[in-house]
């Protein structure tokens, strides 16, 4: 390639050149560029020398997506690459060109095989500011944010109820006005950035006070400190043959928050709480009747026997134990203690008793608990001996 890239000549002499330029320089230039990428030439040595003025080149706009370039130069034959490929050429000093955001440009302006110039420019990609907080409030966009390159971007944020803004950092640097206003704008961004903002709850401790009823046990019991924002874990234990009746949570029921295990949690504790827990017996409520038969008008002569029966429900095999008791000096002295044999079908049993002495009589029926069904005690049933 010998000519000079000029319009000099004559118009017919300047199209002709141009021509041979645009094929010499975007096929050559192309060609030793993607070859030996980094060189001082755009297609090495023997082609053009770069030793002359490099061209000005402007940003005019930045989506993020494309960027667009003015630039001027003092040779009006140029060519603009994105990287090693060839993006655009012309044959005037001044003009623009667009590419990719993210890519670097380089462009080159030549005057002659002895003059040239060039210059790189690299177009900032898609930033991206990212929020974020902590339990205890919320920022407004709250998610990662694309921005374009030299635009502003404004973020709001706001504490719960019982917590404050306790600390803003802007690319992990305290702004002790960002905390003041809740709010803080990003301007002329041109590089990733991060807002962190950190709230905290406005009281330190807190108080849970556990209780429980019979049959069962609550662990911690009684009042227990809890850090703002911290949990407790309750452990609730009934004895056995029985089973946790209700859970009552600041007096509001929470069996359906029971965890495995009959654990219960408070998380994230940022208020006063109670928890209360009561015990029902998981046996099967059993009972006995007894009645004295062979009586006339309630009394029976020495010597002679009673029948004490009765039922036990529901029917279950075992012993029922009839107690008799005497009164002597006031007071109820024990008799005699029979068992008898409970059927296991209709759930009767009886059994007799010959008294020896005279006086008052009372008798008492009692059937012992099993892993089943609840004990069980019949009413005394009074009766004398003449």
């Amino acid at each position: 390639m010998t000519g000079r890239f000029s319009r000099r000549a004559s118009k017919s002499i300047a199209l002709a050149a141009l021509l041979l330029v645009a094929v010499a320089l975007f096929g050559v230039m192309a060609t030793s560029a993607a070859a030996t990428p980094g060189t001082t030439t755009p297609c090495g040595p023997a082609c053009h020398a770069l030793n002359g003025t490099a061209p000005v080149v402007t940003p005019v706009s930045n989506d993020g997506v494309t960027a667009t370039y003015s630039f001027t130069s003092v040779y009006a034959d140029w060519a603009v690459f994105d990287g090693t490929t060839f993006l655009k050429a012309g044959t005037t000093a001044q003009d623009t060109f667009s590419g990719p955001a993210g890519h670097t440009f380089t462009v080159y302006a030549i005057d002659s095989v002895a003059t040239g110039g060039a210059t790189t420019v690299t177009a900032p990609g898609p930033i991206t500011v990212t929020p974020t907080v902590n339990a205890g409030g919320t920022i407004t966009p709250s998610t990662p944010q694309i921005v374009t390159p030299g635009s502003d971007i404004t973020f709001t944020f706001a504490a719960n109820a019982d917590y404050h803004i306790a600390d803003v950092k802007i690319n992990g640097v305290s702004n002790p006005a960002a905390v003041a206003a809740g709010t803080y704008t990003f301007t002329n961004v041109t590089a990733a950035s991060t807002i962190e903002v950190v709230f905290a709850p406005d009281q330190a401790y807190y108080t849970i006070t556990s209780s429980a009823g019979p049959h069962g046990t609550i662990t911690p019991l009684g009042p227990w400190t809890v850090g703002a924002g911290g949990s407790v874990i309750y452990l609730i234990t009934a004895d056995d043959d029985y089973a946790i009746d209700k859970l009552l949570v600041d007096g509001v029921e929470a069996q359906d928050k029971i965890q495995a295990g009959a654990y219960y949690t408070f998380s994230n504790v940022m208020a006063d709480h109670t928890i209360h827990a009561t015990f029902v017996s998981t046996l099967q409520k059993c009972t006995v009747s007894a009645s004295v038969k062979g009586l006339k008008a309630g009394a029976v002569k020495l010597g002679k026997k009673v029948t004490i029966k009765g039922v036990v429900k529901p029917a279950h095999s075992g012993k029922a134990t009839v107690t008799i008791q005497r009164k002597a000096g006031g007071k109820w002295v024990k008799a005699k203690a029979v068992k008898c044999t409970i059927n296991a079908k209709s759930g009767a049993y009886s059994c007799t008793y010959k008294p020896a002495k005279k006086g008052a009589y009372r008798v008492k029926t009692t059937v012992a608990r099993t892993s089943v069904f609840t004990a069980a005690a019949s009413s005394f049933k009074s009766f004398k001996v003449k």
